[in-house]
């Protein structure tokens, strides 16, 4: 369960819990308001203008007007007494000799009330006491309910706050306080800790947020110190090599115009490869942070490969590698690309391919499919292959088949990593299988216009 839902449903339960104790509550005090209504308002006591009087005195002056010999009969007073639950003591008393005198214990904690009655017959003065509980108006009693159980209500309420507080404190403050450490960490670039990522709500999304991060910030900071180590070594390389022979110049080595020649030229080539070698590490590098601007337009992709061949055939007939390409019959080839990106991919492709060619009869062949992703171009080469066991590591940058890193082949290393950047900006993805002394086939897949494009 999320963090926010059980925050959410602990506080409903906060707010609820006061509200049906209340209800309960209230509803629990029902017998002692019926019976409040029962004793005393529906008949045992009246208001006459702001005193109270007990009902019993109503009752004997009714008798006393009805039969005066009532007014001492015990049998009534009995009943009288019986009658009216509130009532402690009735005593009677005619000429100063108690007729009727009576008592009885209640258990409650309101106030006992008095009261002293003198009636007057033709015979005698007749003197009544009596003794009854504390009469509390039906409004009081009702207030007194209220206000006590909104007092229970809200002391409840404001436990269950404060326990609500301090669970959110409890379960929150130690996350607070490690994904700070965490942030200090990652900040100073130590990168080499571990923390908890096994809860299952939003404080848990943040703690792998925080771990993805880590692991990103570390694979850069990796990456940053590997491509440091390959541009120095790769850049090196070519910068001794012109400062050797331009040395040699000037200190007369090249003591013959075709020595000069040959000097010069390797200073050329060198300067070449650096030129070369700067701007594909310029590429890359724009690639890798999004600041290339790509023209993404509808292109025939048969057409595209069909032209693209037409312009590279001269060129490798010249260094005797023949072309297979012949075009398919698809009913739909279009794609959303960048025509001259697409281009730098062919021509990478192709490149590598020249320079592992080592037959007298070197073929590249061409091949354009579909599959229920998109379109699938295959170009496959007869060169010396490349062993299983670093055929995908021929994408990555700076990788090269030659262990030493020679760069007399003019390879910046970084012709096939480009390739897949460029792949990957038109959604499509790139895979090579080869077989070690007889093909490499590299493929690209390649959605059509208007599936899988954002």
């Amino acid at each position: 369960m999320s963090y926010k839902k059980k925050l959410v449903i602990l506080y409903v339960f906060i707010i609820v819990t006061p509200l049906l104790i209340f209800g309960l509550t209230t509803a629990s005090m029902n017998k002692r308001v019926i019976t409040t209504l029962n004793n005393e308002v529906i008949g045992d006591h009246e208001t006459i203008g702001n005193q109270t009087s007990h009902r019993l005195i109503r009752e004997y002056k009714k008798a006393l007007e009805q039969s005066p010999n009532l007014v001492k009969n015990l049998d009534f007073l009995e009943l009288l007494f019986n009658r009216y639950k509130d009532l402690t003591r009735l005593q009677v008393i005619d000429d100063d000799q108690i007729v009727y005198d009576n008592k009885r214990s209640i258990d409650s904690d309101k106030l006992i009330l008095n009261e002293t009655f003198v009636f007057s017959t033709e015979q005698s003065e007749i003197q009544v006491l009596i003794e009854y509980l504390e009469f509390i108006p039906p409004e009081k009693l009702f207030r007194d309910i209220f206000v006590e159980r909104i007092m229970i209500s809200l002391i409840i309420y404001l436990i269950l706050h404060g326990i609500f507080i301090y669970w959110v404190i409890k379960s929150t403050l130690p996350d607070t306080k490690q994904l700070t450490d965490i942030a200090n960490n990652i900040s100073h670039g130590h990168y080499d800790f571990e923390f908890d990522t096994s809860r299952k709500d939003e404080i848990g999304d943040v703690y792998k947020a925080f771990d993805n991060m880590k692991i990103s910030l570390q694979t850069y900071e990796n990456n940053r110190k590997e491509l440091i180590t390959n541009i120095s070594h790769d850049l090196k390389t070519p910068i001794a090599t012109i400062k050797g022979y331009v040395t040699g110049i000037n200190d007369g080595l090249a003591s013959t115009p075709e020595k000069l020649n040959k000097y010069l030229n390797i200073i050329y080539n060198n300067t070449m490869h650096l030129d070369e070698l700067i701007n594909d590490l310029f590429l890359y590098s724009k690639l890798d942070v999004n600041q290339i601007d790509f023209d993404f337009k509808p292109i025939h992709f048969d057409k595209y490969i069909d032209y693209y061949i037409d312009e590279l055939k001269l060129d490798l007939e010249e260094k005797n590698i023949g072309v297979k390409w012949q075009m398919p019959n698809l009913k739909n080839t279009i794609i959303l690309g960048d025509g001259f990106r697409l281009k730098r991919i062919l021509n990478n492709i192709v490149s590598n391919s020249q320079k592992h060619f080592n037959k007298t009869n070197n073929i590249l062949s061409f091949k354009l499919s579909e599959d229920e992703k998109g379109l699938v171009l295959e170009i496959t080469d007869n060169g010396k292959g490349i062993s299983e066991e670093v055929l995908n590591q021929i994408f990555d940058r700076f990788y090269r088949a030659d262990a030493s890193r020679n760069t007399n082949m003019g390879s910046s290393g970084l012709g096939l990593a480009i390739v897949k950047q460029i792949v990957e900006k038109h959604n499509g993805s790139i895979s090579a299988i080869s077989k070690y002394n007889y093909y490499t086939k590299v493929s690209i897949h390649l959605p059509l216009l208007g599936e899988n494009h954002e």
